[in-house]
């Protein structure tokens, strides 16, 4: 009777074993963008929606993932949609999604590099890597998905800007939706902020270019050349009549935004020049 109670004990630890295994490796999915006219919009499936099961299967990255899905034409998704766990059939084609970590960061301190942080006007909240956290409990509130870089939040507190590979993305922060993209770099966008007024954004990237960006509709300006390597920081002054940009071609440079002219260089510098700001009066 021991015997069999220790084959049936090992038997448990080895499920156990195995279920521990899948939830450490499982990985969920935001959905960032979505086909309004696509089969997956119409089963349900909704842009923020987070997928965490496709036919009760968990996933450990993308390529398995999109393996899975390539030869579906029906499944079951068990989703996530605010904090309500849902369950829909759907074709699972027609929507873009990046994985979504959904566990809590709480060492920001770790000597990582997590970029820089950003403040709300209003001092209660800020941003580092992909997360929004209450500035007095240090708290995190919401996670907008992996592969983004922390900007800026808007000056009226209601969007998070963030850059990821050549392009950058705004966010609502009550939603966690994406609610516009900044496409067209041919590099890294570097950095990206906002007009004072919110009307638009620059970023700056490692094509050696600055562009402007109409926040509204997220097309083009103005693309703005001149360095000649490529531009780590960009911000407008604050009356929204120039930008600011520093390079690693070791200069600073000031722009005039309504003709993209360069108005003034500052190439005395020893080394690169990663950020660039202006004094809350644009004198300095």
């Amino acid at each position: 009777h021991r015997r069999n109670f220790m084959k049936k004990a090992n038997a448990s630890l080895l499920l156990f074993f195995v279920l521990a295994l899948d939830f450490a490796w499982a990985t969920d999915f935001f959905v960032t963008k979505i086909n309004k006219d696509g089969e997956a919009s119409k089963g349900g499936l909704q842009r923020c929606d987070i997928v965490e099961r496709i036919d009760d299967l968990v996933f450990d990255s993308t390529d398995s993932f999109l393996d899975y899905i390539s030869e579906k034409n029906t499944a079951r998704v068990s989703i996530i949609r605010g904090e309500k766990p849902m369950s829909l059939v759907i074709n699972p084609h027609g929507f873009s999604f990046i994985e979504y970590d959904n566990k809590p960061q709480v060492n920001v301190s770790t000597g990582s590099n997590l970029g820089g942080i950003a403040y709300s006007p209003d001092g209660k909240y800020f941003l580092i890597g992909s997360c929004l956290w209450e500035a007095e409990t240090g708290r995190e509130l919401r996670n907008f998905g992996g592969g983004l870089q922390a900007e800026e939040i808007s000056p009226d507190g209601r969007y998070a800007l963030f850059s990821s590979g050549d392009s950058a993305f705004m966010f609502d922060i009550d939603s966690g939706c994406e609610v516009q993209s900044f496409v067209g770099h041919a590099d890294s966008c570097n950095s990206a902020s906002f007009s004072a007024d919110g009307r638009m954004i620059v970023t700056a990237s490692t094509d050696k270019t600055v562009k402007v960006w109409d926040i509204d509709n997220g097309k083009e300006i103005r693309t703005i050349s001149g360095h000649g390597s490529l531009v780590m920081s960009a911000k407008f002054s604050p009356d929204g009549r120039r930008i600011a940009s520093g390079s690693y071609d070791k200069s600073v440079k000031l722009w005039d935004v309504s003709t993209g002219e360069c108005v003034g260089t500052n190439g005395d510098y020893s080394g690169a020049v990663f950020s660039v700001g202006f004094s809350a009066d644009g004198k300095f």
